[in-house]
């Protein structure tokens, strides 16, 4: 990993009795991690993620961490 790598939360198993409202969740599919700084997408090792500017035009100003696919 890169120095630059954001700290992500990896899978767990669910455990009983944890709030999931307190959680945004989708479907696992098999696409690329990514972390959404508020600013930027970095991979989960710290490598840049370049989209086009209309990609990420409307994302909100928090963190947010998923995955790309297509």
């Amino acid at each position: 990993g890169s120095g630059n790598a954001p700290q992500l939360s990896l899978a767990n198993t669910y455990q009983a009795g944890v709030d999931l409202s307190h959680y945004w969740i989708s479907e696992k599919l098999d696409g690329v991690r990514a972390y959404w700084d508020g600013e930027r997408l970095t991979s989960r090792g710290g490598k840049p993620i370049l989209p086009p500017a209309w990609f990420t035009v409307g994302f909100p100003r928090q963190p947010l961490d998923g995955e790309l696919w297509m």
